[in-house]
């Protein structure tokens, strides 16, 4: 864990550049990160993004259940309904990535709505929902709605035992570099997910393997099979991770590949706000080397810096009042403006929505519409 008080001496070395709002953000006046800027805006603006929410009645259902759905069309940015797109489709998926059902909906005003008979000879298991437009396919299907639920089916159970169920290999363990690579550059930070068969979180402890199988780390899920290694990778060598618990898995999980040289990104949750620290050991043309740092959220600008990277080291601090509330995105360019770190952080300004409901009339009789 890299601790504030360990580094002051980096808060010395920040060069820091005055910002200025911009459409909800802030922007540097630093000519680097305002071109960077401009780019980001024309970019948003020339492929406006939408966004689809489906709202289901039930979190599971039974084989023969009708599912009930309800259809939220927005645009991306500002979350305002009555999206360009006018006609909504919705699939309905089995855990065999097979589209079984299909509609396709009026979005009248951004909303829309429907249902699905699911047949009596479904068989139980994990199925999905998806929705999208047309506009939406432009980008992938990684910008569709998709959800997991559900479905019961007694007479069409399959009864499996948890030896079967968690036999060898059948464990699933993802990695995650901070920043999104390993590289060669002291102490990275790697999150992991393990997944059970049923698609489930399930944890997990291991250690990871050089390619000589010498032991360089170990590793425990903390929560529904998610954890954090520490790992200082070399250059040129190989990794691998094997379960010990609470199975036992021969199968060997490689780790992603290590860069020789590049960028990483360390983000930390402070009291009033988010530590960021990039090291890098990137060939620098003459003398060190320029970062800037973009935190935005769904096409729109937030917080802008330009840094310099001194013994191979750049820290800051973003306020938290200068960030929205839910999720953002942290983007660390170099001098070339090439994104060479990025990551997500969930921002939370703990502030309850309040609601006031009030009654036409304070006594109803049997019967009266309320």
């Amino acid at each position: 864990m890299f601790h504030l008080r360990q580094h002051k001496r980096l808060t010395n070395l920040v060069f820091l550049i005055p910002v200025f709002l911009i459409f909800s953000g802030f922007i540097s006046e630093a000519p680097g990160i305002e071109e960077l800027l401009k780019k980001l805006k024309q970019y948003y603006s020339e492929r406006p993004q939408e966004k689809l929410y489906i709202h289901l009645d039930k979190p599971f259902y039974a084989a023969g259940d009708n599912l009930w759905f309800k259809a939220y069309l927005v645009e991306a940015s500002l979350h305002h309904l009555d999206s360009q797109s006018r006609v909504v489709y919705v699939d309905l998926i089995d855990d065999t990535k097979t589209i079984f059902k299909r509609q396709m909906l009026y979005a009248s005003g951004g909303v829309t709505f429907g249902d699905f008979q699911l047949p009596d000879t479904l068989r139980e298991g994990r199925y999905a929902i998806r929705a999208y437009t047309n506009y939406m396919k432009n980008f992938g299907e990684d910008f569709f709605f998709t959800r997991e639920f559900s479905v019961l089916n007694p007479l069409r159970a399959e009864i499996v035992s948890d030896t079967t169920r968690f036999k060898a290999d059948s464990l699933e363990l993802e990695f995650f570099p901070e920043g999104g690579n390993l590289v060669a550059c002291g102490f990275n930070r790697l999150a992991f997910k393990a997944l059970g068969p049923d698609g489930k979180g399930i944890n997990v402890e291991g250690n990871i393997f050089d390619e000589n199988e010498r032991v360089v780390a170990s590793f425990k899920a903390q929560h529904t099979g998610m954890g954090l290694i520490q790992l200082n990778p070399v250059a040129g060598k190989k990794y691998h991770a094997r379960i010990t618990k609470p199975y036992v898995v021969k199968r060997m999980y490689p780790l992603p590949a290590v860069h020789d040289k590049g960028y990483i990104m360390q983000v930390d949750a402070v009291n009033n706000g988010v530590k960021v620290i990039v090291f890098t050991n990137a060939d620098k043309p003459s003398g060190d080397a320029t970062v800037n740092i973009i935190v935005q959220s769904r096409g729109l600008a937030y917080f802008a810096q330009q840094g310099t990277v001194r013994n191979g080291a750049f820290f800051t601090l973003i306020k938290r009042s200068q960030l929205p509330e839910g999720v953002s995105q942290i983007t660390v360019f170099d001098s070339e403006g090439r994104p060479v770190a990025e990551r997500l952080i969930h921002v939370s300004h703990n502030e309850n929505i309040k609601l006031q409901v009030t009654t036409d009339t304070a006594v109803y009789g049997k019967r009266k519409m309320v």
